[in-house]
């Protein structure tokens, strides 16, 4: 009698529902492995979110200008954005098939989506606000929040405070986890790098005062891709 045991097949990474369930779980141990040796991230976006703002900041605040008109400001926010999406999509579309090549497509795929996600962000506002409860002079609970959630927290009193972290928390899990997996699944990597460069435009531009003239476009794309 011969046994003949099951073979794993390469062929499963393909399917993206996969590995957006294989992406999680490493992402979960990574978030707790951060967590337990710094206690509350310096900053708990994630990384192409970090680095989308880093490159982006500097632009939106030359010409994000409160003085100009509100049109004047969103067909400025409106070619960002457009220019953005360009640059940020056709190098996925250069540098994807050539990585495809060499057989790490898979990998290609994983590393974006783990750089797009973050699965315990939602904490982070929570225990920066116990933290702030706890001691209002520390200044690191404040930096972590403001980062997460692109706001000014020095009008706000410990009962706006306690609304701010909920909503943080609340977003993070919307913004930052369901939304971009939901979109690699039917989308794949160009979905998730579009959607990231239009919620840093539309966080960073409007933050919790509502949503500035310049984000228009790019509130309209995160608006479409939540929705779904």
């Amino acid at each position: 009698m011969t046994i003949t045991l099951p073979t794993f097949s390469f062929e499963l990474f393909q399917d993206r529902a996969f590995l957006a369930l294989l992406t999680i779980i490493a992402v979960c141990v990574i978030d707790l492995m951060r967590m337990a040796l710094t206690r509350t991230p310096a900053d708990p976006r994630p990384v192409l979110e970090q680095l989308c703002d880093l490159l982006l900041a500097p632009v939106m605040t030359r010409l994000n200008k409160k003085e100009r008109s509100d049109r004047a400001r969103a067909i400025r926010g409106g070619i960002v954005t457009l220019v953005a999406l360009v640059c940020i999509v056709g190098a996925d579309l250069f540098v994807h098939p050539l990585i495809a090549g060499f057989g790490y497509s898979a990998v290609f795929q994983a590393l974006v989506l783990m750089g797009s996600v973050t699965a315990l962000g939602w904490l982070v506002p929570l225990k920066a606000l116990a933290a702030i409860l706890a001691d209002p002079k520390a200044p690191r609970p404040y930096i972590v929040m403001a980062r997460a959630s692109y706001s000014n927290l020095v009008p706000l009193d410990d009962a706006g405070m306690i609304r701010h972290a909920v909503g943080a928390a609340l977003r993070a899990v919307i913004f930052r986890l369901m939304a971009p997996l939901f979109l690699f699944i039917i989308g794949g990597v160009p979905a998730v790098l579009a959607y990231i460069i239009c919620l840093v435009i539309a966080m960073r531009a409007g933050a919790d005062a509502g949503p500035a003239p310049f984000a228009t476009l790019a509130v309209c794309v995160v608006g479409v891709c939540v929705a779904l």
